[in-house]
């Protein structure tokens, strides 16, 4: 059983995130600074960013482009962190493209 807060007690934990992510697995691609088209997975997304999954472990450069065929848009992100098979992203801009 999980006791409650005491009402005088201020949490301050710092929130990093600005805006909330939305759990949802979209299927995107990476081109890979070779030209190659890589299929990956964004496993949660919000307006500023997401975490990427590529399923198995990979060299990414610091900063890619994403294509979200749901959405329609290519972003470019900053790579933030990196851990096993996923990547955290910071969107820079996003283009819409045509089907």
């Amino acid at each position: 059983m999980q006791s409650a807060k005491p009402e005088n007690v201020v949490d301050f934990t710092p929130e990093r995130r600005v805006v909330e992510r939305v759990k949802e697995e979209i299927d995107a691609s990476y081109l890979a600074e070779d030209g190659e088209i890589v299929a990956c997975r964004i496993v949660d997304f919000s307006l500023m960013g997401a975490c990427i999954d590529f399923f198995e472990p990979r060299e990414v450069p610091d900063r890619i482009r994403v294509h979200v065929m749901k959405l329609g848009l290519v972003y470019d992100a900053e790579v933030r962190w990196r851990r096993d098979s996923q990547v955290g992203v910071l969107f820079e801009k996003a283009e819409r493209v045509a089907d």
